[in-house]
Parts: C-alpha cells; structure tokens; sequence
C-alpha cells in the first residue's frame, strides 16, 4: 500500500510543523523571521504592540524543493494544502510550479480557499484520512 504524506503552509496554522513551509515575515525595521518556526502569533502581536508593523512574502522555490523532497523520501505521494489563493496566490503557485517540476504525477497542490482556523480544520481533517489508511486517490476525493 503505498503512503501518503499531508504537507501545508504555515498560514494553515498546523498543529503538527513536520511538513510545513513557513511563510517570511518581514517587520518594518527590516527584520524577518520564518512564521511559526522562527517567530510565533503571540510574538507578532507583543511586536505590533511595541509599535512594528509586518507584511509577509510567501516561501523560496527552494523551501518547497526542500519540503517535497523530504517529504517524499518518507512517502510515495504528497497532498499539499495552500492557503486560498486569495490570501496567498504566491504561496498557491509556487507550490504548484515546484511540484510540477519534482514529480507532477505524486504531488497535487490544493487551493484550500482558507487559511488560521477553517485551514487549520481542513488539514486535520486531510491527516485524519490519512492516518485511517485511505489512500491518495481516497483522500484527494474526500477534500
């Protein structure tokens, strides 16, 4: 049976980081940090607070390049869930272009049309499939 591995941005604030890509955050002092790994929500908010302001740019090429490959070294096929191309066309087509170029045929790149909680929702839900064996095919159907 072959094996299945959920991967995300970090705008659909997983619970469980290991497959995750992390969004760059850039204060407006020039500092940036990699979402979720490297600064967390609360931290952005005492920021904010104490008077920086953030924007944030979607993920490397290459941090997805290292995501699918990592993942598929672990896996026969990846289902990656993006935040909704409305909050992240960016994230949504980079993940799609470096999956097409690694494996077309083992990785598909959802548009989850949410991000924070209703994505948060989604990907326990896709990992809850997962972990009840249905296969790639099954999952996809199901989200």
């Amino acid at each position: 049976m072959s094996k299945t591995i959920i991967t995300c941005d970090s705008g659909m604030d997983p619970i469980n980081t290991d497959y995750m890509v992390s969004a760059i955050l850039n204060r407006n002092d020039t500092k940036t940090y990699r979402d979720v790994t490297e600064i967390t929500s609360e931290e952005v908010l005492a920021e904010i607070k104490n008077g920086f302001s953030f924007k944030t740019s979607a993920a490397t090429p290459e941090d997805y390049y290292n995501l699918f490959n990592r993942a598929l070294d672990n896996c026969d096929n990846i289902i990656h869930l993006s935040m909704g191309e409305g909050l992240s066309r960016a994230s949504l087509n980079t993940a799609f272009f470096v999956s097409q170029e690694i494996a077309r045929d083992k990785i598909t790149v959802l548009d989850a049309k949410n991000g924070a909680t209703g994505g948060t929702l989604i990907l326990e839900y896709a990992k809850y499939l997962e972990n009840c064996g249905l296969s790639y095919r099954e999952i996809l159907e199901e989200l």
